[in-house]
């Protein structure tokens, strides 16, 4: 009887194992840094929009003093 989880087992050299690892590692820590990226990229633009909104506020309100 023929284990089922090993019937397509593929053997790889070692070497190739740890290539594959080290590619795999470095693909996560691209992927972790773009993640950061994108977040503070929100962050940053989420304080303009409201900066912008907080300064059209202000705005408004010194017309009506004039």
């Amino acid at each position: 009887m023929i284990n089922p989880d090993t019937e397509n087992l593929i053997l790889i050299p070692s070497d190739d194992i740890v290539q594959l690892e080290i590619e795999n590692v470095m693909r996560i820590q691209n992927e972790n840094q773009i993640l950061k990226t994108s977040i503070l990229l929100i962050i940053v633009l989420t304080i303009i929009i409201i900066t912008n909104y907080n300064t059209k506020i202000q705005d408004e309100r010194n017309k009506k003093h004039l």
